[in-house]
C-alpha cells in the first residue's frame, strides 16, 4: 500500500492526474490510497483523478481546507 497527499486547487488537478498516472504505471503492483487536500476541485477533475485509480483497489479521500 502507497500513501500519497497533494494539497491542491482546481487548476492544479490536471497536473496531479499526470503525476498519479504515472506512479500508476510505474507501480502496478501497489494498490495506492491518495489523500487530496483542498480548497475545491471540479466535478470533471475529480472524475478524471477518480478514474485513474479505477480497478487499482486504492481510493481517493478529499479534504476540503
Amino acid at each position: 500500500m502507497m500513501n500519497i497527499a497533494f494539497c491542491i486547487n482546481d487548476a492544479y488537478a490536471p497536473y496531479v492526474a499526470v503525476t498519479l498516472k504515472s506512479i500508476v504505471e510505474n507501480n502496478s503492483s501497489i494498490a495506492l490510497n491518495v489523500y487530496i487536500l483542498t480548497d475545491g476541485i471540479s466535478d470533471k477533475n475529480r472524475c478524471a483523478l477518480e478514474n485513474i485509480l479505477q480497478n487499482r483497489g486504492g481510493e481517493i479521500l478529499y479534504t476540503h481546507l
